[in-house]
């Protein structure tokens, strides 16, 4: 019985990284069907003794007099080491990608088009997952589709492996 629940769980997963690579369009709109964000329209049509529990973090982001963000938009690119000082003003998380991993390259595609979803400010640099060794090495690094958010002096805050967006939001330390 167990050998066929395992085989269930893996038919399962195959599927599903065989959908995302080959399929990606389709996926997106599945992972959208099943897992839907709470909007503020739905917050809205909720009886105010219904309303799902938001996040509970604050975030602060620096303002002018307007309350117009002072930060730049959030920013997805390839890591080179200069870019680490961003973390002064802002987040900065290492995405380590690997070009042959079905989670990365689902990762990477919702990045570049919803990279504007995040807080202003924050970056998420790129690394090669396959030739980034001395880094794998830095941040013991074991596997690919791993984030470390770092500080100024690239040392390690906080580590979480997948969740895209979701889990960017959900992990960042501001």
């Amino acid at each position: 019985m167990l050998i066929i629940i395992v085989s269930l769980f893996a038919l399962f997963f195959s599927a599903a990284g065989y959908l995302r690579v080959k399929h990606p369009d389709t996926f997106d709109k599945i992972q959208n069907t099943i897992v839907k964000p709470i909007t503020t329209e739905d917050l809205e049509a909720t009886d105010t003794g219904n309303r799902p529990e938001l996040n509970s973090s604050v975030s602060i982001t620096p303002v002018d007099e307007n309350g117009n963000s002072v930060l730049a938009p959030a920013t997805y690119e390839d890591y080179s080491p200069e870019k680490i000082a961003r973390a002064s003003t802002a987040p900065v998380v290492l995405f380590f990608h690997a070009s042959w991993c079905p989670s990365c390259i689902s990762t990477d595609r919702i990045l570049k088009k919803k990279i504007v979803s995040l807080p202003p400010g924050v970056s998420i640099l790129k690394i090669d997952y396959d030739t980034a060794t001395d880094l794998k090495i830095k941040y013991n690094i074991t596997y690919q589709h791993t984030f470390v958010q770092v500080d100024t002096n690239g040392i390690e805050l906080t580590r979480w492996s997948g969740g895209a967006l979701d889990g960017i939001n959900a992990n960042l330390m501001q």
